[in-house]
């Protein structure tokens, strides 16, 4: 996906190279799409690889950075790793040559792609594809591992004389030292279906499905699947120095230093500034782009800071309406030197910073947390049960020392006392109210749903209940209904006596 130099190129391939490991201060690596904008995360790198989701950088310094999707540990960088030469990057792994030959790989195995062949030596040029990684050895044979469903990590035999290797999705990809290319693995878009007659080749790349091909003449061959036109080389292109591909674009770049790229573009990854001059070095991979080009000189951005007081709660305070100039990103924003919003009471000095390829600002603020006691949370029960006719009785508590009690949908002939939160009178109605109970001090109010369930006495509640001779009555007899229809009784029978 996103494939290394050969260590025998032409000579214009190998000073890319070289430009990109002695490059001074002045040169920076941008993606295409958002040039400008992008953090200066990747600054000071001499090489950089895009993966799928990931992209790795390696440093003057031998040391690898990385950044993106670490869903399989594939920006997780070995601790103590050093040394590296070069580096790629496949679907959800990263690969890194050392100088002293060998390979170190990490992030996804589940298919062995990060299974470094134990003994594995004198390897002067590696690549990974989606889930396998093919590695150029000094005496110009290649060894591949991981996936291998299409024969792709199985070496032609009798290969040799390698002095480049790419790895796509499903296939690889060699030149040799007479300038011929050898592919081998899925070959169902043609991707493996070397042109005949191809000769003068310097260098190969290799997309998901497609393969290009760099002649030392300068010219480009392109050949595989082509829905997006990425095997579909624009009409006189010529002095080419350096070839690179993606999952569904290319990328050329020409010895004037510009840079043209075509095929699939839904990401800006073909979508190349006008003004983009005096390139040195391009990187491709999954939908990504990435070039080496002379740093352009920075502006200076202007981030505004509010000072800003907030009540206390207990809870994390971002310090909210920071600003940048021109639209550009805030990359940094710390507390008191700490990167977590606080909650605790004091004042502390607020950093924000935007530091990006064109750009650069930084300015300071205050937040002050103002003491204060917090919002008060309900601790009473949340259900009680009344009784129809009968006097009722409920009292709020809550914590944090609540100065005042409010209490919404009550049962008819309840009220709340707003003053000590007790709930009290007559219920007048049988049934279930959900009534909202709240409680509130200076720093707040904290609330919650009390269930009053209303009953008749005795249990009644508008049900059949047993009568003493085992016969059945409209109500219950025990409340104060029944004892209503009790007193009519008898009422009646001493006006029948008289």
């Amino acid at each position: 996906m996103a494939p290394t130099m050969s260590r025998l190129s032409t000579l214009a391939v190998l000073t890319l190279v070289v430009l990109a490991t002695t490059a001074s201060a002045a040169e920076e690596w941008i993606p295409l799409g958002d040039i400008g904008r992008t953090p200066q995360l990747a600054s000071g790198l001499t090489q950089v690889a895009v993966g799928g989701l990931h992209t790795c950088g390696l440093r003057a310094d031998g040391t690898v950075a990385a950044w993106g999707n670490n869903d399989s540990g594939q920006t997780t960088i070995p601790v103590g790793l050093s040394g590296v030469v070069a580096i790629t990057a496949g679907d959800a792994h990263s690969v890194a040559l050392k100088s002293d030959g060998s390979v170190v790989a990490w992030g996804d195995d589940s298919l062995g792609q990060t299974a470094v062949p134990v003994g594995l030596s004198g390897v002067v040029a590696i690549s990974a594809g989606t889930w396998h990684t093919a590695a150029l050895k000094s005496d110009g044979s290649v060894v591949a591992w991981g996936l291998n469903d299409a024969g792709q990590t199985t070496i032609p035999l009798g290969l040799t004389g390698v002095t480049g290797v790419a790895a796509g999705y499903a296939h690889t990809v060699a030149v040799k030292s007479d300038g011929t290319v050898v592919a081998w693995g899925r070959n169902d878009e043609d991707q493996s279906e070397v042109p005949l007659g191809l000769s003068g080749v310097a260098a190969v790349a290799a997309g998901a499905f497609h393969t290009v091909a760099l002649k030392s003449d300068g010219s480009v061959v392109a050949w595989g699947n082509d829905f997006a036109d990425q095997a579909t080389v624009p009409g006189g292109l010529s002095g080419v120095v350096a070839v690179a591909a993606g999952r569904y674009h290319t990328v050329a770049l020409k010895s004037d230093g510009t840079v043209v790229a075509w095929g699939y573009n839904a990401y800006g990854q073909t979508t190349v500034p006008v003004d983009l001059t005096g390139c040195t070095g391009l990187s491709a991979g999954s939908s990504q782009t990435w070039v080496r080009r002379p740093a352009p000189a920075r502006r200076a951005l202007t981030v505004t800071v509010p000072s800003m007081t907030m009540a206390y709660d207990g809870t994390p305070k971002p310090l909210i309406g920071i600003t940048v100039s021109d639209g550009f990103p805030l990359t940094s924003l710390t507390y008191g030197g700490s990167s977590a919003a606080p909650s605790a009471v004091g004042s502390y000095v607020v950093t924000a910073t935007s530091d990006c390829w064109s750009g650069y600002g930084t300015a300071n603020g205050t937040l002050t947390i103002a003491s204060g006691t917090l919002a008060p949370v309900i601790t009473s029960p949340a259900a009680a049960a009344a009784t129809f006719g009968l006097p009722f009785s409920y009292q709020i508590t809550a914590t944090n020392t609540p100065t005042s009690y409010l209490a919404a949908g009550l049962p008819p002939g309840l009220a709340v006392n707003t003053g000590t939160g007790a709930v009290t009178g007559i219920p007048t109605t049988v049934g279930t109210a959900n009534a909202t109970i709240i409680a509130t001090n200076a720093s707040g109010s904290g609330s919650t749903t009390l269930v009053i369930t209303t009953a008749m006495s005795g249990g009644g509640g508008g049900g059949s209940s047993s009568g003493a001779d085992g016969g059945e009555s409209g109500c219950g007899a025990g409340g104060p209904a029944g004892l209503l229809l009790a007193s009519l009784a008898l009422l009646g029978l001493r006006r029948r006596r008289g």
